[in-house]
């Protein structure tokens, strides 16, 4: 199980190998076809996610910088020099559209003005630009790309960045974000000072239990995609959901208290679930 990518450029590789994830990645040893367009898709989630983490100006600046770098992918202007040079080629092998990088971009520009969410329901629009564009790629590479695929990965992929947003509310809360929905707050009775001084309640561990309980149902309701697919994609898709209630798991463990610790995956745990799921891909019929 592997973070480290297969990707030319010397740039990309120290990002991937610098770069942390609770969630696993793609490993070289059962989907080796497939890693160069995995990578590239990877490279510019990243990228995309990193910009958020800069300041309002910089982060426009960066933002327009990769808009243009996406076009000049989709209109084969990048020499093997780009960048983005492995990403233009995977566009061109899958002919896949502009629309789900662009919605990740676009999902950066409402970080840098929205900091709040009024409703749950607005949150998982905020994740239909976040999160769900990347399990459509990932199904375009797999081949395996439609409607009812797309559903059950959608809900992989809210359920996934919902539980990111509660294993991060420090972190997240250290940057003026919140992405507790504020009509969870008032029903909880919770002064959101208290998530951005980091102060521990019992109202907000409550709270916490709460988001971790309705994660955990939207994550699990993709799981009959894993029997849909074929052969070893099944074990990604697998691994990303194992991975999510790992990590529910582990903030259950330290009392729902993500505003004071960040929950972490260490690496004896990522290969021991990587382990078992070869095994039960390998040795049982009825593998997910």
């Amino acid at each position: 199980f592997i973070l480290i990518m297969d990707i030319k450029k010397k740039y990309s590789q120290k990002l991937i190998k610098t770069s942390y994830e609770n969630f696993p990645l793609w490993s070289s040893l059962y989907l080796k076809n497939l890693m160069p367009d995995l990578s590239s898709i990877y490279y510019f989630c990243r990228k995309v996610d990193d910009i958020s983490d800069l300041n309002k100006d910089s982060a426009r600046k960066e933002l327009l910088n990769l808009e243009k770098s996406l076009n000049d992918c989709f209109q084969k202007k990048c020499d093997e020099n780009d960048e983005f040079f492995n990403l233009m080629q995977t566009i061109i092998k899958f002919d896949l559209s502009i629309d789900d990088f662009q919605s990740l971009i676009k999902a950066n520009y409402q970080d840098l003005e929205i900091t709040r969410y009024n409703s749950f329901d607005d949150l998982i629009e905020y994740c239909k630009l976040s999160a769900n564009p990347v399990g459509s790629l990932v199904l375009k590479i797999f081949g395996d790309f439609n409607e009812t695929n797309l559903k059950l990965s959608n809900y992989i992929c809210t359920g996934l960045q919902l539980i990111n947003f509660i294993q991060d509310i420090r972190r997240d809360s250290n940057l003026g974000r919140i992405y507790m929905p504020i009509e969870d707050l008032k029903k909880f009775e919770i002064d959101e000072k208290d998530i951005l001084e980091n102060k521990s309640t019992f109202k907000l561990r409550e709270l916490v239990k709460m988001q971790c309980d309705r994660s955990y149902e939207i994550i699990n309701n993709g799981k009959p995609l894993v029997q849909l697919l074929n052969g070893a994609k099944k074990i990604p898709i697998s691994l990303f959901i194992q991975s999510g209630n790992l990590v529910l798991a582990k903030i259950k463990k330290i009392n729902y208290e993500t505003v004071l610790i960040r929950p972490r995956v260490n690496k004896i745990e990522k290969s021991m679930m990587v382990t078992k799921t070869l095994y039960k891909y390998l040795f049982y019929k009825n593998f997910i």
